[in-house]
C-alpha cells in the first residue's frame, strides 16, 4: 500500500476547497495536530479516516487508492483512531485529546482531592515515598510563607 501521497492529496484537497486544516479538523471530529501530522506524513491515516475525507470533499474513495481499504485488524469491528501504526500517540496527540474535552472551572476542593487521590495513586504504586513527598510539601509551603513576609 503506497501512503507516500497521502498527505499531499489531502493537503492538495484543502488547496482547491479553500479549507483550512483546523476547519476540516473540526468537521472530521478529530484534533488539528494529528490532522497536520497526517497531512505532513509523520503519521498515516487509517481507511476509515480517508473515507470520512472523501465525503467531506466529494470524491470518489478511489482518490486515495487501496488506502482506504481497511487493513484485517480493522475489519474487526474494532473503531479506529485515526491514525495507524506508523506513529505511536505522542505528547502532542495526548495534549490535543485532552484540549477536545469541554473546560470547566475547578473549585478549590476539588483540585485538592484530585491531587489527593494522584498522591495515593502514586504512593500505593510505589512510584513516591510519602515520607519523601511530605518533606518536599513541607519545603514548597516554607518558601510560599518566606514569599508573602516578603511582601
Amino acid at each position: 500500500m503506497d501512503h507516500q501521497n497521502l498527505g499531499k492529496k489531502i493537503r492538495f484537497l484543502l488547496h482547491t476547497h479553500s479549507k483550512t486544516i483546523q476547519a476540516l479538523a473540526e468537521e472530521l471530529g478529530v484534533t488539528r495536530d494529528s490532522l497536520r501530522e497526517i497531512v505532513d506524513e509523520e503519521a498515516v491515516p487509517t481507511p476509515h479516516l480517508l473515507h470520512r475525507i472523501c465525503g467531506v470533499f466529494h470524491v470518489k474513495e478511489d482518490y486515495f487508492g487501496e488506502a482506504v481499504q481497511p487493513r484485517p485488524s480493522e475489519q474487526s469491528g474494532k473503531r479506529p483512531l485515526g491514525i495507524s501504526d506508523k506513529t505511536a500517540i505522542g505528547e502532542k496527540t495526548m495534549i490535543a485529546i485532552a484540549r477536545r474535552q469541554p473546560r470547566r472551572k475547578l473549585d478549590l476542593m476539588e483540585l485538592a482531592a484530585r491531587h489527593q487521590a494522584l498522591v495515593d495513586c502514586l504512593v500505593a504504586k510505589k512510584v513516591i515515598v510519602l515520607r519523601d513527598y511530605q518533606k518536599r510539601l513541607d519545603a514548597l509551603r516554607s518558601k510560599v510563607d518566606q514569599r508573602r513576609q516578603e511582601r
